[in-house]
């Protein structure tokens, strides 16, 4: 059997303990406030959905929060990327292969790679000859490689695109 508490002992103490030192006192800091403009555009947007698709909201609650979800999608900070980040030289050198193959339909590959080396490859000038024999086949490869490795893009074993081998070209 418990005893009974007598009238003369102190009332238990309100909330919970207090706890010195390990955090369990951590209160969240107060919410960072938005500034006038973002909160005015915001909420014009939430009057613009709410007018046009009220009915689709009340139909539906949680597309409301998928709404809320992909507007926080869309704004920065972005995750990064999932893998190592690419190399400068050889993502210059695939757009201006790109560019360069429309731009000169008619220049061989070595024509077209002659012009890409001194844009792409940093310092190429300045390079020695062995150097520069060294950097050239060193960014073909990366190029070749990362053309292989990329998804969702169709590439022949050259490594042109087989969308623009494949266009129909008109005959002058």
């Amino acid at each position: 059997m418990i005893p009974a508490r007598s009238k003369d002992l102190a009332p238990p103490p309100e909330g919970p303990p207090q706890i010195q030192g390990c955090g369990a006192n951590w209160q969240s800091p107060a919410r960072a406030e938005l500034p006038r403009g973002i909160r005015k555009e915001i909420a014009a947007l939430a009057r613009k959905l709410k007018r046009d698709y009220c009915q689709l909201f009340a139909s539906n609650p949680n597309l409301r929060k998928r709404a809320g979800q992909l507007l926080t999608a869309l704004l920065p900070p972005k995750p990064q990327r999932r893998g190592r980040p690419g190399i400068q030289s050889v993502t210059t050198a695939i757009r201006l292969l790109r560019k360069f193959r429309l731009q000169y339909p008619q220049d061989r590959p070595a024509r077209r790679w002659s012009r890409i080396y001194p844009l792409a490859i940093p310092n190429f000038a300045t390079m020695s000859e062995l150097e520069q024999v060294d950097a050239r086949q060193q960014l073909r490869e990366r190029v070749r490689w990362r053309l292989r490795d990329r998804k969702g893009q169709a590439f022949d074993r050259s490594g042109r695109d087989v969308c623009l081998a494949h266009q129909v070209r008109p005959t002058l």
